[in-house]
C-alpha cells in the first residue's frame, strides 16, 4: 500500500473512531460495558495510544515497549499501568499519540507501511466495532 492511501485509511478510520467516541456519555467512560469486561472506553483509549506508539518505534527503527512480550502480556501490562489515570489524562495522550503517528508517517520511515496497519487503522477499526456494538442499545 502506498503512504497517501495508508495515510487516508488511518484518517478515516480515526475519524470514525473519534465518532463513535462522541456518543459516549462521559458517565460511563471509565464503567466497564458489562461484568465479564475488564475494560472501559478509557481504558481501550489508553490501549490505542500504547499501540500507535508501538507503530512510532516501528516507522523510526527504534525499540518498542515492552518487545519482549507478546501481545497479550504487553496488553496487560498497558492495562495495569493506565488503569488509575483520569479520562482528561488518557484523552489527551490519545490524541497527542495520534498527532505523533501522524508527524512519523510523513518522515522517512524504516518499515513497510503494512507491517503497521494492525497497530494503526486496523486497530481503531477493531475497537470502533466493539465501541459501537457496546453503545447500540443505548442509542437506539
Amino acid at each position: 500500500m502506498d503512504q497517501p492511501t495508508f495515510l487516508a485509511n488511518v484518517e478515516a478510520s480515526w475519524e470514525q473512531l473519534l465518532s463513535s467516541i462522541e456518543n459516549v456519555p462521559p458517565v460511563i467512560r471509565e464503567v466497564p460495558p458489562n461484568p465479564s469486561e475488564a475494560w472501559s472506553v478509557k481504558d481501550v483509549l489508553a490501549h490505542i495510544s500504547f499501540w500507535d506508539d508501538v507503530a512510532i518505534h516501528k516507522l523510526q527503527g527504534t525499540a518498542r515497549p515492552y518487545a519482549d512480550q507478546d501481545v497479550d502480556a504487553a496488553n496487560d501490562i498497558e492495562f495495569r499501568r493506565s488503569r488509575d489515570r483520569t479520562w482528561d489524562d488518557v484523552w489527551a495522550e490519545f490524541n497527542t499519540k495520534h498527532s505523533e503517528l501522524l508527524e512519523a508517517l510523513n518522515a522517512p520511515i524504516a518499515v513497510e507501511l503494512n507491517e503497521i496497519s494492525e497497530d494503526t487503522w486496523e486497530h481503531y477499526d477493531e475497537h470502533r466495532q466493539w465501541l459501537d456494538a457496546w453503545l447500540e442499545p443505548m442509542i437506539r
